[in-house]
């Protein structure tokens, strides 16, 4: 089969993704000099001489026809400023070369914002219906949660555990396995991602843009219940039809709503496209000295099918800044140490770990 792939250039509504160029090179160097990008790979920060062997064979990697056993890797750049913020690849997996395995990887400045998958996505497009793959392939360690997280919202679906491989490929033992394979009746396209997957808009890119964050207010009180009612049972419901099957729970639950006009307590929704997809509680708990009292963050949730968004990210900014906006003395909240997820989101808003045991108990 010809190859064009020298000339491929793939749009997406903020990226472009595109065959490596020398003028590249010092630009993705030091993007890859943060170790913490090899947390869950079999590689690790190289030197000067070392990546330059590497990128030299990532360009002469392109005169590989699709009939051949080839590995694609290509640079992704933010359309908007031209900057280099990672890589994405299609092509033969190590230890089985016929199958077709897709990767990628995006700098540490830019996590969070939903590039992963609108890269993806976009490439999965390219491998089937230009390069003509049947199936694709994706694999990740048990532990990397986010990687998990893309690789399902690309539409590839858990197969098994990888075990049993020779010590050669010893670092892909354990690591999950995904694929998906071309259906018989009609062509993987970026729609029919979407179609499967509702994290995507009109053009199967990831619209973060239009997620809004406020302060709900008694009007919105019904919409946040459906929130609840999602987050309890595991799946958007109609509430309408909630109601009348459990009048009882929601008599019992409007008792709520007198909450959230309160000067010590604080709801903020995070919108997508007009529906609530998540939110915050957070609680004024106030000192008996002069210190200003402490803002305790009780609650945040945000649907699974839209936690690739940013929307938790925009939910506790606005926690953040009500804070510095009362200037109390601290903001606190507890985490279970097997959210890891959660715990990065912390860490990156700035929260410090303590040593400190949370107990509850019934009232």
């Amino acid at each position: 089969m010809m190859n064009d792939v020298k000339t491929m250039k793939i749009e997406t509504s903020r990226l472009i993704i595109r065959p490596y160029r020398e003028e590249d090179f010092e630009e993705c160097f030091q993007l890859m000099q943060n170790k913490e990008l090899f947390k869950y790979m079999g590689m690790s920060v190289m030197s000067f001489e070392e990546y330059r062997r590497l990128f030299s064979w990532l360009i002469s990697s392109y005169d590989k026809s699709f009939d051949e056993d080839f590995q694609y890797s290509f640079n992704i750049t933010l359309k908007e400023t031209g900057a280099h913020i990672g890589w994405c690849g299609i092509g033969a997996l190590d230890y089985d070369i016929k199958q077709k395995e897709i990767y990628y990887l995006i700098g540490k400045d830019y996590w969070g914002n939903g590039y992963a998958k609108e890269a993806t996505v976009a490439l999965l497009d390219y491998g089937f219906n230009i390069i003509g793959l049947n199936e694709i392939v994706a694999l990740c360690k048990k532990e990397n949660i986010a990687s998990k997280s893309v690789i399902e919202n690309m539409g590839l679906e858990y197969q098994y555990v990888v075990e049993g491989l020779s010590e050669e490929f010893d670092f892909y033992n354990g690591e999950l396995f995904f694929s998906l394979k071309r259906s018989n009746d009609k062509e993987i396209t970026i729609k029919n991602i979407e179609e499967k997957n509702i994290m995507e808009n009109n053009n199967g890119m990831v619209s973060e843009n239009v997620i809004e964050v406020s302060r709900v207010t008694k009007a919105e009180y019904k919409e946040l219940l459906k929130l609840f009612i999602w987050r309890s049972n595991g799946e958007e419901q109609d509430i309408d039809n909630l109601m009348e099957k459990d009048q009882a729970y929601f008599d019992e639950s409007i008792n709520g709503e007198s909450y959230l006009d309160a000067d010590y307590f604080w709801v903020y929704g995070a919108k997508l496209n007009g529906k609530y997809i998540g939110y915050i509680n957070v609680v004024m708990i106030p000192k008996a000295d002069r210190r200003k009292g402490t803002l305790y963050i009780d609650e945040l949730w945000v649907a699974k099918e839209y936690r690739r968004l940013g929307a938790a990210k925009l939910l506790m900014d606005e926690v953040i800044k009500l804070g510095a906006e009362l200037k109390v003395w601290k903001l606190r909240l507890g985490v279970s140490i097997d959210n890891p997820g959660a715990r990065k989101l912390y860490r990156d808003s700035g929260f410090v770990e303590k040593s400190i045991i949370l107990g509850e108990r019934d009232a």
